[in-house]
């Protein structure tokens, strides 16, 4: 309100006057600020929710300016989501959350800084899309085992790939292969444990925006665990029963599912036993191992050889048909060797005309000769020499010469008269020795015997 005095006088009596006072009463003008309301659509990258609040507002009828009032922020309900009083724009800052929330303005007429009003923003902030995208794996070796991708390489946030700082990751339930483990770690990636049986797995996952827990996309990963069979065998020797032909070797047989897959029909392939190999189980899992055994009969030839090489493979059927044979497993067992003869000698007299049972002049003497292979390899005979009373051997002739353990060979008989000079120089018994001599056929190992045949003297 303001007051004006004025005087008015007459113009024939300039002296004449008088005075009077006006008051004048002005007005604001009318001042309005009109409620607004906004959207970011992704509060993780934030925005402009409102470029300019004065839009909608007015001062004396006409639209309000920044040259014409003051503006300034009164409250929020949430300190990301500001007001800019130098240009009037409502803005959501990075990192807000999902979420409904107002901000109160007021503005002043800057030539009536006094005259006022206030109006409410109301912003509305969108979280990112979330998608969580199935994944389909390369096959992994189950026998060693492996890792996958990340689940999170073809998952997007807000459009663009993830950050795994800015979700969070749960794994669904993990598959329960029968053998081995698959599990999902932390940065995404899938661990296949080594011995895992082979298969085609899913593994479900969920993923959800860090800063709007309920943000959430679930997608499904494959894991694919390629079959790889495999078996080992470990052959085991025992001491055998006896070092000849017909004595027995003990074996057992360690065989292990060292694949992925479950192997049935267990079967040792050992084509020297005597019959087919015994196994406690038939069926193994991944990683189980069973214990067979068998026994093998020795022959002459091996006891001849001094040494029995036995090999043998394991194999077993796969449950989508085929087979699958281990590598071979061989044992080496010595056979004790021990050649050996027995030379006899029998004298019979066939013509005994003085003393019985004693040599008298010109009594006949008939000698025998047999030679047995009393060990356990076959020899050779390769000779046979007499001697009388020690005078120069002679050679006898035997068949056969080729003497397998317990075979004998027979010498020709032959026949001795005896003289003068044997009763007048040999003493009380005329003594007639064979020497037998006979070599391995497998080895350089030779053996002796003598036989003596003592015929008294009369």
């Amino acid at each position: 309100t303001y007051t004006l005095v004025y005087q008015i006088c007459e113009q024939l009596n300039p002296t004449n006057c008088d005075t009077a006072t006006v008051t004048v009463t002005v007005g604001a003008a009318v001042i309005d600020a009109v409620d607004d309301s906004g959207t970011v659509a992704n509060g993780a990258t934030g925005g402009v929710a409102v470029p300019d609040v004065l839009v909608n507002d007015t001062l004396n009828g006409v639209p309000a300016t920044l040259a014409t009032v003051t503006i300034t922020q009164v409250s929020t309900t949430n300190p990301n989501v500001t007001l800019d009083p130098a240009t009037g724009a409502v803005n959501v800052a990075p990192g807000t959350p999902a979420g409904t929330y107002t901000l109160v303005y007021q503005i002043c007429e800057q030539l009536n800084p006094t005259n006022c009003d206030t109006a409410t923003v109301t912003v509305t902030v969108g979280a990112a899309t979330i998608d969580a995208v199935d994944d389909a794996f390369p096959p992994v070796n189950g026998v060693g085992g492996g890792v996958t991708a990340s689940v999170l390489g073809n998952d997007t946030l807000g459009g663009a790939a993830v950050n795994p700082a800015d979700i969070v990751l749960t794994p669904g339930a993990a598959p329960t292969p029968a053998s081995g483990s698959i599990t999902m770690n932390p940065d995404g990636t899938i661990t296949i444990a080594a011995g895992t049986e082979a298969g085609t797995y899913t593994y479900p996952y969920t993923i959800c925006e860090a800063l709007n827990p309920t943000n959430c996309d679930t997608a499904v990963a494959t894991v694919v665990v390629s079959a790889q069979p495999a078996l080992t065998i470990d052959k085991t020797a025992g001491a055998p029963s006896g070092n000849r032909a017909g004595d027995t070797i003990p074996y057992s047989f360690l065989v292990t599912n060292t694949g992925n897959v479950t192997v049935s029909g267990l079967r040792i392939d050992d084509p020297q036993l005597d019959a087919a190999a015994v196994c406690a189980v038939t069926t193994l899992a991944p990683g189980a191992s069973t214990t067979c055994t068998g026994t093998h009969t020795l022959t002459q030839a091996e006891v001849d050889a001094g040494t029995v090489t036995n090999t043998a493979t394991a194999t077993g059927d796969l449950p989508g048909g085929g087979t699958v044979t281990s590598p071979p497993d061989s044992t080496t067992t010595t056979i004790v060797q021990a050649p050996a003869l027995q030379a006899v000698k029998t004298a019979t007299l066939t013509v005994d005309n003085g003393v019985q049972g004693a040599a008298d002049e010109g009594d006949v003497i008939a000698y025998d000769v047999a030679i047995t292979n009393s060990g356990n390899v076959t020899l050779d005979l390769t000779s046979v020499l007499d001697s009388l009373e020690g005078r120069p051997a002679t050679t006898l002739a035997c068949t056969p010469t080729l003497l397998v353990p317990g075979a004998t060979a027979t010498c020709t008989r032959y026949t001795y008269t005896v003289t003068v000079a044997d009763l007048t120089t040999v003493g009380p018994t005329l003594d007639n020795v064979v020497t037998a001599t006979a070599v391995s056929t497998t080895t350089t190992q030779t053996v002796t015997s003598t036989g003596t045949a003592v015929v008294a003297v009369n």
